[in-house]
């Protein structure tokens, strides 16, 4: 999924996705409201994803809200991020269902045979905003209605003179190699990275890995296996061959499950795919790598 940064008016593009919700909303009476904290004003992201985020959210509480009802999109900041959050007064998510609402095809027991596709758009909500650098989650109670919300980090645009890493200069962040070929899995773990003050370095192949783990020295390095040219297992018994990179923790993060491999060969951490923005902080923590705003959840709270 490739995603396309600017800087935008936060109020004007909740605003746009009300407004086309809004005659649907009023064939059942219910009222769309907007509330925008002052201290949010301008952010720097993709705002085409974002949109699909919204649309589908309030699509979500206009649908499941009954006759009479209302829906509340919010937005405030909260310390490096900012929070959005929809409201509804409609019938809420079954406790049983709260978690799996989020995988493709769930309903959450929200009215299957209302309308098709709810969590089908929540899978891939969720996983827009993972590649923006937030967290997405739920809170509902049955028959009183559900808030969904999501954080974006509140950073800025790269300066010509000074690169900012989740709000910390690039020259006092911790650095991070990813050597990754997989386009939609290096966006997401740098968007991860980024998000926690971490400057990412990023190589598509072993061998530019290799290179690019020599000139750096970073604080650690991320390793998928499955490669291009020569694979992630030789990748691993290279920089632990030679003394100046041998120090260096490697997390390998692959869908290749060979763990005691990996630890045999090296490896600090091993990750089998998918894997979640706490999993993939925490290893990098447990190694030694400082990351910024680590603990907070990225599912249901």
């Amino acid at each position: 999924m490739e995603l396309e940064y600017s800087t935008f008016v936060l109020r004007s593009l909740l605003d746009d996705a009300a407004s086309m919700l809004r005659e649907r909303a009023a064939l059942h009476g219910i009222e769309i409201g907007i509330e925008v904290g002052e201290d949010v004003g301008q952010v720097y992201s993709d705002q085409l994803r974002l949109r699909q985020v919204l649309l589908n959210l309030i699509t979500n509480a206009v649908k499941f809200t009954g006759d009479g009802g209302s829906v509340l999109v919010r937005a405030v900041r909260d310390g490096p991020e900012v929070l959005v959050t929809v409201t509804d007064t409609g019938i809420g998510v079954p406790e049983a269902d709260r978690e799996r609402i989020f995988e493709s095809f769930q309903q959450g027991g929200r009215g299957a045979s209302r309308e098709e596709g709810t969590g089908l758009g929540l899978t891939l909500s969720r996983r827009i905003v993972e590649l923006l650098g937030g967290r997405m989650w739920l809170e509902t109670e049955v028959d009183r209605g559900s808030t969904f919300g999501f954080s974006l980090p509140a950073r800025r645009r790269d300066s010509e003179t000074e690169r900012l890493v989740g709000g910390v200069s690039a020259r006092e962040a911790g650095q991070v190699v990813v050597i990754e070929d997989d386009r939609p899995s290096l966006d997401l773990f740098s968007a991860y990275l980024s998000g926690a003050a971490l400057e990412v370095i990023s190589a598509p192949d072993g061998q530019s890995g290799l290179e690019a783990v020599r000139r750096v020295r970073p604080d650690a390095v991320l390793l998928d296996i499955r490669l291009p040219g020569i694979d992630g297992w030789a990748v691993l018994r290279a920089l632990k061959a030679e003394q100046r990179t041998r120090e260096i923790p490697v997390v390998v993060v692959s869908v290749v499950d060979e763990r005691s491999r990996g630890v045999a060969l090296g490896a600090s951490a091993y990750l089998v795919k998918p894997v979640g923005r706490e999993e993939l902080l925490g290893a990098l923590a447990a190694v030694g790598v400082p990351c910024r705003h680590l603990g907070r959840e990225t599912g249901a709270r």
